[in-house]
């Protein structure tokens, strides 16, 4: 995992416990990741994985079509587990977060991705996880959602 921490006046102990952790590695996981990786299974694994990842994308984007509205635009990735969604103006991402949530949807709004909380209008959407009908679910509530969430 990649990311960031402002651990303020807790620098010190944040830290230590980085280094901690970037040295010691399970025994056995090591074991089992290189059974893994000396019969092959790595190349089936990420086979299937981009396969079930191009088919939740494709459900997802046709969703989207289908429900929010014509002015959204996103994006069309050729790879990843993420869509970036543009709404129309006016749509406060951050409502509309707290708005799904509260109906069981998980959505990342647009400013999250900004020191200067741009995108106010924007939502990332993950397909990398729930399944087919989740997404389906998920992508219609968000756009029974839309409207309540314009300011």
């Amino acid at each position: 995992m990649i990311g960031w921490l402002a651990a303020g006046r807790y620098h010190r102990e944040v830290a230590k416990a980085k280094i901690l952790l970037a040295l010691y590695t399970s025994p056995a996981s090591q074991a089992v990741m290189a059974e893994f990786l000396a019969h092959g299974h790595v190349e089936r694994h990420l086979r299937h994985l981009r396969q079930t990842l191009a088919v939740r994308c494709e459900v997802m984007v046709a969703a989207i079509t289908e429900y929010f509205p014509e002015s959204c635009r996103m994006t069309q990735p050729a790879g990843g587990f993420v869509l970036w969604v543009e709404l129309p103006r006016g749509v406060d991402s951050l409502k509309l977060y707290r708005l799904a949530l509260s109906k069981g949807v998980s959505l990342a709004p647009g400013p999250m991705f900004s020191a200067r909380r741009r995108y106010m209008n924007c939502i990332r959407l993950s397909f990398g996880y729930a399944s087919v009908q989740n997404i389906r679910d998920g992508i219609r509530t968000i756009a029974q959602l839309i409207g309540r969430a314009a300011s």
